[in-house]
């Protein structure tokens, strides 16, 4: 929008369009809202990649990512309160699928953080359980 020679950026809507994938971030509030989300996992969880992959330390990543996905539906930030949370332990790191939907998305959005020594890497789910 122009008004008396000066521009501005109005709306809430990313150049994520096109794809399927960009589909459900389209909106800023839905990418900032992952993005934060993502952010929060990945900096509580990264004690486990200096930890012994066992199957007890995949349920202790995905009861502290569960309760922090808990308190995240009690304050209302979902459109449901169902989500899913998997988590898999191995000897070079974590990996945690979340599907959850957020308040502003239509659609569910699907997860996979990969948790290693080197950093934290996200992918999109191809075939992620349903909600439902």
């Amino acid at each position: 929008m122009r008004v008396a020679g000066r521009s501005r950026v109005r709306g809430a809507v990313t150049m994520g369009r096109g794809s399927e994938t960009n589909r459900r971030f389209s909106q800023l509030p839905v990418q900032r809202f992952c993005l934060r989300i993502i952010s929060a996992i990945a900096t509580a969880t990264r004690w486990a990649v200096f930890e012994p992959g066992t199957r007890d330390l995949g349920r202790r990543v995905r009861g502290q990512v569960q309760t922090y996905l808990s308190c995240l539906a009690d304050l209302g930030a979902f459109a449901s309160e169902s989500y899913i949370v998997e988590c898999d332990a191995a000897a070079r790191g974590v990996t945690i699928l979340l599907v959850f939907q957020p308040i502003a998305c239509d659609e569910p959005v699907s997860l996979t953080l990969h948790q290693t020594a080197s950093g934290c890497r996200v992918g999109s789910t191809a075939f992620a359980p349903s909600l439902t």
